[in-house]
């Protein structure tokens, strides 16, 4: 469940409501939530596909192979499980253990996605969901200074040998 939260931005919430019918090849169509145990709407009220690594795709294609039932990802009685059950908070308190981070969220896979991710703002906006690339821009994005510097480096690559030496001015006499 993390490893696909990671790759899809995906809310816990959604990844709880997946069912098979919301395999396509290549991604996912994330078009309802888990609210309480049962089908929702997204949190945006939205539709949207999201690609997926083909590893990851013929990965989750061989889990859903093997539940019984609509459900991806159902809980020990085959229904849609909840954010807060026990069995979820204890998948979470693992992972927290396992990664060494503390305090470690379900949140944080959406956001270290949207910050990783390396595209246009258009595409990072479709996988979240949202309505503007501003919101995405300020809630989601943040800074990280090895990437800074890769894309500086990478920018005078391409402009090596085009760049025109600027020379001070001369002197007025």
């Amino acid at each position: 469940m993390f490893r696909l939260m990671l790759m899809t931005s995906m809310r816990i919430s959604e990844v709880l409501a997946l069912t098979k019918s919301d395999l396509h090849p290549g991604g996912l169509l994330i078009d309802e939530s888990a609210l309480r145990g049962r089908p929702s709407t997204t949190k945006n009220r939205k539709t949207r596909c999201v690609p997926l690594p083909p590893a990851l795709d013929a990965e989750l294609e061989r889990w859903a192979a093997d539940q019984s039932g609509d459900l991806i990802f159902p809980n020990r009685v085959g229904k849609m499980d909840e954010r807060s059950s026990i069995v979820i908070d204890g998948e979470l308190s693992k992972a927290r253990k396992l990664a060494g981070i503390p305090d470690l969220t379900w949140r944080m896979c959406r956001t270290t996605f949207a910050t990783l991710f390396r595209s246009d703002p258009a595409d990072i906006q479709g996988i979240l969901g949202h309505a503007t690339v501003d919101m995405t821009m300020a809630f989601y994005r943040k800074a990280i200074s090895t990437r800074q510097v890769a894309a500086v480096e990478e920018l005078e690559g391409r402009l090596r040998g085009k760049v025109v030496t600027i020379r001070p001015a001369e002197k007025a006499g």
